[in-house]
């Protein structure tokens, strides 16, 4: 039975071609030197503003007259000229709301979010599928870092409701938490009898990799500790949505027996940065984002 299920989860991940086509690109281009990397940012990045001031009011409105406009294309130069484009603020969303939107959003399967209000008040955003396909393929170069497989058990621990269905679950999702073989869990509502079947789960699962937020996992961890409760060793933990501080990281890999894969992303723009076996800090997903330090 267990091949069987292995089986069609390989079958459902090989028909997921764009965003296999897009992660097999990222690991082959990953190791290319930063030069050539930061020249392949800049090219999208020119791609990307062009089709903004054809297709978006609000740079149309930016870019006309601007000296980066050329033959009706946005043209940079270089990666450190976008700190002399204006930043996009929540006021200007605000104060804009459609005219942010593409001409073209209809046709591309668009569907509204919110950022995870980390800064304050949740952001309402729109994605659509050439963004779900580049979000996929970003998790997978992540697993890829940790030898784990797409098809291979995870248990995610997550904290937003409109991910986990608490208590109104489609069959759809169902049926996707199968074919990705993976066990999602609220850590939006955490009690102690909660942590305590969470534990179980993942004692009786040992998935080749739990994700969770920072705060779950830690919390869980202590609990564990507090409470003398037993949780078998895991092959990896991967943290995101929350600062993995390092009492955190030693709590956790304490309770759990494995280690700890640091993570930066947000809704809008999906994983920003993460670590690798090394441990040394994060690396950038250059194919996917580009990332400004604006001040120490």
């Amino acid at each position: 039975m267990l091949k069987i299920q292995k089986l069609i989860r390989r079958y459902y991940f090989r028909r997921t071609k764009p965003i296999l086509q897009t992660f097999n690109k990222w690991i082959t281009n990953q190791g290319l030197p930063l030069k050539t990397l930061q020249a392949h940012q800049l090219n999208q990045l020119n791609e990307l503003l062009t089709h903004a001031y054809h297709n978006v009011q609000y740079y149309q409105k930016l870019f006309n007259n601007s000296p980066y406009l050329v033959n009706n294309k946005v043209e940079l130069k270089s990666l450190t000229e976008l700190s002399n484009l204006p930043f996009l603020t929540k006021e200007i969303i605000k104060q804009e709301g459609t005219s942010l939107y593409s001409n073209d959003h209809h046709k591309r399967n668009f569907y509204m979010n919110s950022s995870g209000g980390s800064t304050g008040v949740p952001m309402e955003v729109m994605l659509d599928e050439a963004y779900l396909v580049a979000d996929e393929a970003c998790l997978l170069q992540l697993k890829n870092w940790r030898n784990v497989n797409p098809y291979d058990s995870e248990i995610i621990i997550w904290g937003a409701e409109r991910d986990t269905f608490e208590g109104k679950k489609p069959l759809s999702s169902y049926i996707g938490d199968f074919l990705r073989n993976r066990i999602i869990l609220n850590c939006f509502r955490m009690d102690k009898n909660d942590i305590e079947r969470y534990i179980e789960l993942i004692n009786k699962h040992k998935p080749k990799m739990i994700r969770a937020y920072v705060d779950a996992a830690y919390e869980i961890a202590r609990y564990a500790r507090e409470n003398n409760i037993k949780i078998k060793p895991q092959n990896l933990v991967h943290t995101g949505a929350g600062n993995l501080f390092d009492y955190m990281r030693e709590e956790i890999e304490a309770a759990f027996g494995c280690k700890v894969f640091n993570q930066y992303g947000g809704r809008e723009v999906g994983s920003i940065a993460s670590e690798c076996s090394a441990h040394d800090g994060l690396h950038i997903m250059m194919e996917n984002n580009l990332v400004e330090i604006i001040n120490k």
